[in-house]
């Protein structure tokens, strides 16, 4: 007999445990469907579900450029795409509503079943893995991070690592720590790979029995090998971080995604500053101070109570032990008392170290729970005097919150309910034994997860999620203007900012926004975006200078419509004022109904590629501030000249007078314009330097005649090459060698593992043959 189950019955049981927390997982989504609402609300809808449907909408792996949005950026190294999580598969398969209807309802049930394979792992009894299966699964981390795929999917893969540490040996822990350490680092969001990956290294060092003959080197093995599966999803990223406008953030950056005192109360009352969207806490809308989605805290009732109640039973436990270090150490520094953790540039949400309360939260109520009820009737568990101590002191908090004003009174009165029912269930299951017991625990503590996460939905109106994507596709189109005016390629500008831009990637729609964690710092030097540090990432664009006949940023990104909003925006008004002063630059383009919008054609906009026959040669700084028309009385001209940082061997220098013609007969055609490629056919009357309008990153190759050539950093952040006099067909790729190298180590990766795999594999039927 193992944990209380008759060994034959243990797949049965199993079966019907992943069944029970994955049908629950499954109900807020359900419950959305039932209601009309798309599982697309907030930044869910505006930024992972566009990237993930674009991403997979074919195969990228050693590409991945998206030329659609911020001018152009490398999504194959964009943590927020996390490209290669299996979770991805549903896009590809599914249209993007059905994919994340389908993910929402996959991802807790994934953390569940995590969880319930750890708590069996240790011992714990049937009842006690379910309700801590359901804790972390419905709690409030996972709850609140329902719009952050990234987020959700480092969390999911730590129960399922301590259930190998726990439950493995030799070739078996490999593989298995290996790949749930690989699924915490292809989930994407570096913050909370750090914070996922952490805990699990902590668990094994603590009680991971690492000195125990050949265990330290298995479990170093297994991170090791994880960290080589998923070197395809992280190597790329490193080039992206450096390069990044999260780079420079300092260190003292407000954030406000910090736990507050009064947010602790959420522990037990969840609603207690607003946020509810169910008639059990009421409707009111969330604090923008920290909002639900960074800092919801909830373990669940029963599993609250369990921890009061089962303080020194933990106490006396060397796991209770340490899940209370971790579950006081993830709230204390959520709080931000030891400031961005890790200390790096460009840390924030530091409540995001809530992942180790739930974790602990869950794994605690386990152990308090095992046994018949968790009621007294074995040793070591906790007595009728505990449980009435806490249910006495969560009482009394929950009394307290309803003192705070009328929606802390409505969200108490919800909360005060499920204690009454939890009280009721406790009871009742002492009464009735452990056999029926088990289903009074998980039917109370189902309904209580529920009723909670049914309260934070993320599901939207279709006629919302429609209104969205429509809006994209109507303003940013630029449809309603004769088909010679705009090329499809001429990139658009939607002031202050548009909702949902990175929807214009599926339509390819060129647009010089979107929402993204790690902008280029080229491509935000050149818009000006440094009045905030978050400005990039979603997308403002603010800076009036871009307006000014000096400026040539936006004749240089191509971007050829502006549509702007009356009134709401400072560059945007600096070109209605250029346009009344009579600059030919920007003219009027509105159609007959343009509702809130206004138009503008900028006339000076470059095409995709041209040549020139002069480089002057001058520092970064120097060409960026030329560019920005920073420069008064600089006569700088980008149809006839580049900027470069160094002397190029073909191309005229600074030292030439007047530019060089190269004559009638040259010209650019473009060949093809892929989303990773870029062909062109070049006829060069002498030597000449041909410019591009597409951003230059590390990992862009280019070919002339079928010779590689080096690709140069022009006009501070553009991509060039080098030709002869004569005719030429020049080609561009993006092919990263960070990703390559990715590829292959994560290839080798997968043959170790199945090694490793065929290892245990034979060893255990070796093993049971002997027996």
């Amino acid at each position: 007999m193992t944990n209380g189950y008759p060994r034959a019955r243990q797949p049965a049981r199993w079966v019907a445990d992943v069944a029970i927390v994955s049908l629950s997982a499954a109900a807020p989504v359900l419950i959305e469907r039932l209601r009309g609402l798309e599982h697309a609300g907030s930044d869910l809808g505006t930024l992972f579900l566009p990237n993930f449907a674009w991403w997979w909408g074919r195969s990228r792996w050693l590409g991945g450029w998206n030329p659609w949005i911020f001018g152009g950026y490398p999504s194959n190294a964009d943590p927020q795409v996390c490209q290669f999580h299996p979770l991805g598969v549903l896009y590809a398969a599914l249209s993007p509503l059905a994919a994340a209807a389908v993910d929402g309802i996959l991802t807790p049930a994934l953390a569940a079943i995590g969880m319930v394979a750890y708590l069996r792992a240790i011992g714990c009894t049937r009842a006690a893995s379910i309700v801590g299966g359901l804790s972390f699964g419905l709690g409030g981390f996972l709850t609140g991070q329902a719009p952050h795929p990234p987020h959700m999917r480092a969390a999911i893969a730590v129960p399922w690592a301590l259930a190998a540490i726990e439950s493995l040996e030799g070739p078996a822990l490999i593989v298995g720590l290996g790949a749930s350490t690989a699924a915490m680092l292809v989930s994407g969001h570096p913050q909370m790979i750090t914070y996922a990956l952490g805990l699990t290294a902590v668990y094994a060092v603590w009680l991971g029995r690492p000195t125990a003959r050949g265990r330290a080197r298995a479990l170093g093995a297994g991170f090791l090998l994880g960290a080589g599966l998923a070197a395809a999803a992280w190597l790329p990223m490193v080039p992206l971080v450096l390069g990044s406008t999260r780079a420079s953030w300092g260190p003292g950056l407000a954030d406000p995604a910090r736990l507050a005192p009064g947010d602790v109360l959420r522990l037990i009352v969840p609603f207690a500053d607003g946020g509810a969207a169910s008639p059990l806490y009421g409707r009111a809308p969330a604090p923008l101070r920290c909002t639900l989605v960074e800092c919801s805290d909830y373990p669940g009732m029963l599993p609250w109570l369990a921890f009061l109640a089962g303080l020194r039973v933990l106490l006396s436990d060397q796991r209770g032990r340490f899940w209370i270090v971790i579950g006081a150490s993830g709230i204390i520094l959520a709080t931000g008392v030891a400031g961005p953790v890790p200390p790096v540039r460009g840390i924030r949400a530091v409540s995001r170290l809530l992942l180790w309360w739930n974790v602990a939260a869950a794994a605690s109520a386990g152990l308090v729970l095992s046994g018949a009820g968790g009621l007294g009737a074995r040793a070591g568990a906790p007595g009728k005097r505990a449980w009435a101590l806490a249910f006495t002191l969560t009482l009394a908090i929950i009394a307290a919150v309803g003192t705070r004003g009328a929606v802390a009174r409505r969200a108490a009165l919800g909360s005060a309910a499920v204690l009454g029912a939890t009280g009721v269930a406790l009871v009742a299951a002492r009464r009735a034994g452990a056999a029926i017991g088990t289903w009074v625990f998980v039917s109370a503590t189902a309904a209580d997860l529920i009723a909670f996460a049914g309260s934070m939905s993320v599901g939207i109106p279709r006629t919302a999620y429609a209104t969205t994507r429509d809006s994209v596709a109507s303003v940013a189109s630029g449809s309603w203007l004769p088909s010679s005016t705009l090329d499809r390629l001429d990139r658009r500008l939607v002031l202050p900012l548009l909702l949902g831009s990175d929807w214009a990637s599926l339509d390819g729609i060129p647009l010089l926004q979107g929402y993204g964690a790690l902008v280029s710092a080229r491509f935000a030097g050149l818009l000006g975006q440094g009045g905030h540090p978050g400005d990039p990432e979603v997308g403002f664009v603010s800076d009036p200078g871009l307006a000014s006949p000096a400026s040539h940023v936006l004749d240089l990104l191509r971007c050829r419509l502006i549509a702007t909003v009356a009134g709401a925006s400072e560059l945007g008004e600096a070109i209605e004022s250029q346009a009344r002063t009579g600059d030919a630059r920007w003219q009027p383009a509105g159609p007959a109904s343009a509702g809130p919008f206004r138009y503008y054609l900028n006339r000076r906009a470059r095409p995709v590629a041209w040549l020139v026959h002069r480089v002057r040669i001058v520092p970064d700084e120097t060409a960026l501030r030329l560019v920005r028309g920073a420069l008064p009385g600089d006569d700088f001209e980008p149809a006839r000249e580049a900027l470069c940082s160094h002397p190029l061997g073909a191309v005229r220098g600074s030292g030439v007078d007047a530019p060089v013609d190269g004559g009638d007969a040259e010209g650019v055609t473009i060949v093809e314009y892929a989303e990773d490629a870029l062909d062109v056919r070049a006829w060069a009357g002498t030597d000449a330097l041909l410019v591009t309008s597409e951003l230059s990153y590390p990992g862009w190759r280019a070919t002339v005649d079928g010779e590689a050539v080096p690709v140069v950093t022009v006009n501070a952040a553009f991509r060039a090459v080098e030709l002869p006099a004569g005719a030429h067909s020049v080609r561009f790729r993006y092919r990263p060698r960070t990703g390559a190298a990715g590829v292959v180590i994560g290839a080798v990766s997968v043959l170790a593992a199945i090694t490793c795999g065929t290892v245990a594999l034979w060893s255990g039927r070796g093993s049971a043959s002997r027996r």
